[in-house]
């Protein structure tokens, strides 16, 4: 958990008054009461991911989230996620930076492009926590697919959700926000440092590979055992240090990779 009790998984429901938005949403859930048009997924101590029409998946700090809101807003959180788990969230997140906004709400759903709810509700799936246990639609339309309005529901069909709005208006009230600006330019740099680690992580492993691919093809009188036997030893070296860059990315894993799919 943060110290500054703004928790990674914690989810920002968001009611920005869009009519169309809200008019849709009305119309799939049947509902006269929707009101919440866009949801972001924290991922601690003001640091929020959001899919948005502006710019797809991309960070973007508490305050500039909110600031055209007029105050119309909550903060959920699920009380279970415990210090590793809100790990996973942060690199399940951070994975689908810079993937393209999905228009098709009511389409089949891919991991392509992401709508908002879909995006924090797959993140969520991703580390084993599946939040609305929904049957995929068949058929062009997928009524099933997750809206802002689902998230807002949970607080009253699923006791195990929190509102932890408080939480969030005590730091916004007492100015701590300035203090955390710092910290979320610094995480955004610290992300960009870590892409750059596994674009040349990457490009390394493939370009090992693709030495020792080419050794292979050689006559067997052509071979220099020590060679492939370095060869083999960099793979391996690659692959055993793979883990220790903290976050992947959806556009830049190598496909030699122990770990690709």
């Amino acid at each position: 958990m943060s110290v500054t009790g703004l928790n990674a998984g914690d989810i920002l429901l968001i009611n920005n008054r869009t009519w169309y938005n809200i008019v849709g949403q009305k119309l799939l859930r049947k509902s006269t009461a929707v009101n919440t048009t866009h949801v972001a997924l924290s991922l601690g101590d003001g640091i929020f991911i959001h899919a948005d029409t502006s710019c797809g998946v991309d960070l973007i700090f508490f305050p500039d989230l909110i600031n055209k809101s007029d105050g119309n807003w909550k903060v959920i959180r699920h009380p279970e996620l415990n210090d590793d788990v809100e790990v996973k969230i942060k690199q399940a997140g951070v994975f689908h930076l810079n993937k393209s906004y999905n228009y098709g709400i009511i389409l089949k759903e891919n991991e392509k492009s992401l709508f908002c709810s879909q995006f924090v509700d797959l993140v969520y799936r991703t580390i084993g926590v599946n939040i609305f246990n929904r049957e995929e639609s068949k058929g062009l339309i997928h009524r099933n697919n997750v809206l802002p309005v689902d998230f807002e529901r949970l607080l009253v069909d699923d006791k195990i959700w929190m509102d932890v709005t408080k939480v969030y208006l005590d730091k916004i009230r007492d100015n701590f926000m300035d203090f955390l600006k710092p910290h979320f330019q610094m995480e955004k740099s610290l992300i960009a440092i870590s892409r750059n680690m596994r674009s040349d992580h990457s490009f390394a492993l493939d370009l090992v590979h693709a030495l020792s691919d080419s050794h292979n093809l050689l006559p067997d009188e052509y071979k220099n055992m020590e060679l492939e036997i370095h060869l083999s030893e960099m793979i391996k070296d690659l692959n055993d240090n793979e883990s220790d860059i903290f976050y992947d990315f959806w556009n830049i894993r190598s496909k030699r990779s122990k770990n690709s799919n």
